[in-house]
């Protein structure tokens, strides 16, 4: 189990945890998660995904060493889940909708773990994201384009590429 795959399967044995309450689908459903959060061809989007549905279940089931593996593992997806390369709308989406939370989750869940130093090391982790992405926003492509409009163009066209393109597409063929 690998990637969207590997999260699907999480999915999956989570609903059927919830419905039937059985621990191996608890373990199993965690066990996905995790993996698909550590399989590095997958897109960086779909494994933070991953890892916060693994850190959902960790901390619901009160495992919290397990949980802040999980919100470690988010926040160190977040820089590439909102890399220069994708949309602003993307990044900006994905800074509300998950950097917010994984500063304040990653707080909580090593509080809960008896680790207040990964506290705020994690929490400032996740912040130095956010800023680092409203800087980048300063250092938009306007001067570029004052200067060289064919190259400031050109850069946003391959950055629109390199965003549809993040899905890996290979066949296995060689």
């Amino acid at each position: 189990m690998v990637g969207t795959t590997g999260a699907g399967w999480g999915r999956a044995y989570a609903s059927r945890h919830r419905l039937a309450g059985a621990e191996a689908d608890l373990r199993t459903a965690v066990s996905a998660y995790r993996e698909a959060a550590h399989d590095e061809v997958s897109p960086a989007l779909d494994r933070l995904s991953s890892a916060q549905g693994w850190l959902a279940l960790a901390a619901g089931a009160g495992d919290w060493p397990g949980a802040l593996d999980a919100v470690a593992t988010a926040v160190d997806l977040l820089p590439r889940s909102v890399w220069r390369g994708l949309d602003r709308t993307g990044r900006e989406r994905t800074l509300r909708a998950d950097a917010a939370t994984l500063g304040a989750d990653a707080i909580a869940v090593a509080l809960r773990a008896g680790r207040p130093e990964l506290a705020v090391d994690l929490a400032e982790r996740g912040r130095a994201v956010q800023w680092s992405q409203l800087l980048d926003v300063r250092s938009d492509l306007a001067r570029l384009h004052a200067v060289a409009p064919h190259l400031a163009d050109r850069l946003t066209d391959v950055a629109a590429l390199l965003s549809i393109n993040e899905r890996p597409t290979w066949s296995g063929a060689p």
